[in-house]
């Protein structure tokens, strides 16, 4: 069927009889129905995409790489962006099979508004004021809830951080797309529609784009998405000027509505309450009679999942540890177990599984249909008038009053149940299972967040576990509402007193388990077996290792050049070995090669795909933009100098932690690289003051640094919990904004 249809389109025929179940897969103007698209004597032409130069193609759902090929028909340069996409994960290679001879670059809701963009701020402070006023709301209308719910009151600020996460994510994947859609350098743009209501709200929220010539639509999904296409067409082509959306239409349901709210909680509301407070069977782990108990509470994300089944394996050597998910899978933690078991920094898992950490997932279900509908039933008018107030400030901002008019539609109302299941939930563990000390890692998540704040309530005392380098330029970070945080070093000591809302005497640093030193570590043995693995013919020249991070391309290239030219100054072998970050594609490695060739640098300058650490090893030198590669090389003993463009500033200044030079011009990377040839590890760039203020980085007493922390905290019991009183009033982290890296 499929490949009928694209032969179909293919030819450009026209057919006067078309099956009403394939007419949405026909680009037509976007806002018009089907009727207004038929030619002459009814009949409908089946177009092929004009010829352009530059084809915006956004996505929602999944389309096959032969679907794809066809709307690109006709462009030099090809964009893809997938709504609802945070990361870019289509199969560029599979899609670039099919079109080898079009330059393609795929998109996603970061691309254009990262992390540290004033509209990312922009974002972050709607959708938190959003969460504040709606959770307000929902809590007035739903009084039963200090009933049914008794620890409730004291933890609404890490209810409503899971609301603000919960809001802002969305509205960043609409503005992913918003953003796109606006940019005027491309002269073609198609939309594929699936059944999902959110985008054809974005594009009616944004009335310019209707009638604009660029813009074509299409619902290559099959089913309900190419039925549903034909009637939400035609209302968009029928919306007033100045109607932003689906918002107008959810104010005007909710004054239909009425409601009073509830003092007693809905049966089914209570029946999903009862049912998420089901502790799930533990799996067992090796509890040793007369040791303290500790919960260690995380989750299953790429960045923390691995690094919190180390600290457990290490804990639990000296404390029964229960590890506790409050989201994901039990399959990734026996991955991470199973993973834990070669790793030469922990001893227990090698022996037997007698010497594992327990583990359970508690994590609260989603509420059944008729929970659903009784909560969104006691809730629907409350949001009325925060929602008004809302709509006056931000209607006019497509991405932030779509998100809003779609959450409230469905959504918003049933994610708050879920929340008070997952505050009964962590409730019910603390009440079960009698812990001396609650550890998590990472604080960040609103699920891990809210077993904090229960435990306070309970008596139990709490440790938050930073594995990775926070600062507070990012504003979505959290402030620590734990008694206890342990960090990196020093420096993020300070950095947590600052602007993270837990005084420096109530924060240790005591390393991370990602930045370890391996043992017996031999620096020049270590260097040689790496330039082995990464390539023989390395191993009499010099190396400079550039592992890449995120950013804006331009400054990513122009520090690759700069790079490059000052290589090609120096008067010794050297090679230059990229690696780029695992959020960048295909797309940027092209980037950085073309630079390569422009500077006739491909003797000295290659992209590499290696292992990060060997690439560390093997380095005489590494240079970095603000990449935690910087402080891993340092504690493998390697020279590390920051590169950075004139006047372009970092949110994390690596340069002034580790005391290593700073290079923002040629002149200034040619010295960093002649200095560390050199004098090695005696250059700025061998980090020595670091190295002698933060000895526990080099002797590897991480874990047992950690262990002394635990048992302080468990030692210090209930007197160590902090007041209510104490902790931060913001949920986020309050330092001034700044944008970086423009």
């Amino acid at each position: 069927m499929l490949d009928d249809l694209l032969a179909l389109i293919e030819s450009g025929s026209s057919h006067p009889i078309v099956p009403t179940a394939i007419r949405a897969i026909f680009l037509r103007p976007l806002g018009r129905s089907v009727e207004a698209s038929l030619g002459l004597r009814g009949v409908h032409t089946i177009s092929r995409p004009a010829p352009c130069r530059r084809r915006l193609l956004v996505i929602d759902g999944e389309l096959p790489p032969k679907v794809i090929s066809r709307l690109a028909a006709g462009a030099e340069k090809l964009t893809i962006i997938r709504y609802g996409d945070l990361y870019g994960h289509l199969d560029l290679p599979a899609i670039q099979a099919e079109l080898p001879e079009i330059e393609i670059t795929i998109e996603h809701a970061r691309t254009r508004v990262d992390r540290f963009h004033r509209r990312y701020y922009q974002l972050h402070e709607a959708s938190s004021e959003a969460a504040a006023a709606l959770s307000t709301a929902f809590f007035k209308a739903n009084p039963w809830i200090d009933l049914e719910v008794p620890s409730a009151d004291g933890m609404k600020a890490e209810f409503i951080l899971g609301v603000a996460d919960f809001i802002f994510f969305k509205m960043l994947r609409m503005d992913g797309v918003a953003q796109a859609l606006r940019d005027p350098s491309f002269d073609n743009v198609i939309i594929s529609f699936s059944e999902n209501r959110e985008l054809y709200g974005l594009c009616a929220a944004m009335p310019d784009l209707i009638g604009d010539a660029r813009v074509q639509a299409c619902s290559w999904l099959p089913g309900p998405a190419q039925i549903q296409f034909e009637a939400r067409q035609a209302a968009m082509g029928i919306q007033e000027v100045g109607v932003y959306g689906y918002l107008p239409g959810i104010l005007a349901e909710i004054t239909s509505f009425n409601e009073s709210p509830l003092s007693v909680a809905p049966e089914a509301v209570r029946a999903y309450l009862r049912k998420a407070t089901r502790l799930p069977p533990r799996r067992a782990g090796s509890h040793h009679r007369g040791r303290p108990s500790l919960a260690l509470i995380s989750n299953e994300t790429r960045a923390y999942a691995y690094n919190a089944i180390q600290i457990a394996c290490a804990l639990q050597d000296h404390f029964n540890v229960d590890v506790v998910w409050t989201q994901g899978r039990e399959k990734s933690f026996n991955e991470s177990l199973s993973r834990a078991t070669d790793d030469v920094f922990l001893r227990g898992p090698k022996q037997n599984a007698s010497t594992r950490p327990a583990f359970m997932r508690a994590a609260s279900p989603a509420p059944d249909k008729r929970a659903n509908a009784a909560i969104r039933a006691s809730t629907f008018t409350a949001f009325a008038d925060p929602l008004a107030d809302l709509a006056n400030k931000w209607q006019s901002d497509p991405a932030v009053s779509n998100a809003l008019a779609c959450l409230i539609r469905t959504g918003l109302a049933e994610f708050m149940l879920k929340q008070l299941g997952q505050v009964a939930l962590a409730r019910r563990l603390l009440e079960t299972y009698d812990y001396d000390a609650i550890a998590i890692s990472p604080i960040r998540s609103s699920n891990n967040a809210i077993v904090g704040a229960v435990a306070r309530m309970t008596g139990t005392p709490t440790l938050t576990i930073e594995t990775h380098c926070l600062n507070a330029s990012y504003c979505r970070y959290t402030n620590v509402r734990t008694d206890y945080a342990a960090v990196y070093s020093d420096h993020f000591v300070r950095e947590y007193d600052r602007y993270f809302g837990i005084p420096a005497d109530r924060v240790r640093s005591f390393g991370s388990p990602r930045i370890l030193r391996p043992h017996d570590y031999e620096s020049e043995e270590a260097r040689r077996l790496a330039r082995e693995r990464v390539g023989t013919e390395l191993s009499s020249v010099r190396i400079i290792a550039f592992p890449t991070q995120p950013m804006p391309p331009a400054l990513s290239l122009a520090l690759w050049r700069m790079i490059i030219l000052a290589a090609k100054a120096l008067k010794q072998p050297t090679k230059v070995l990229l690696k780029i970050h695992p959020e960048e594609g295909q797309g940027h490695v092209e980037r950085y090669r073309q630079i390569v060739e422009d500077e006739a640098a491909g003797d000295i300058c290659s992209v590499v795909d290696v292992d990060i650490k060997d690439l560390l090893m093997a380095s005489d030198l590494v240079l970095t933009a603000y990449s935690v590669t910087a402080l891993e090389a340092v504690v493998l003993d390697r020279n590390v100098a920051i590169v950075a463009q004139p006047g372009v500033n970092y949110p994390v200044a690596y340069n002034e932690i580790l005391g290593v030079p700073l290079c923002s011009t040629r002149e200034e990377t040619i010295a960093a690289m002649e200095d560390a040839f050199a004098l090695g590890l005696e250059a700025r760039s061998g980090a020595g003051s670091f190295k002698c203020k933060n000895p526990h980085l080099f002797d590897n007493s991480t874990y047992q640094r950690l262990k002394e922390i635990v048992d302080e905290i468990i030692q210090k019991g209930t007197s160590g919990i902090r007041e209510r009183s104490e902790l931060p009033q913001e949920i986020f982290v309050t330092a001034p904004f700044q944008e970086y890296m423009l």
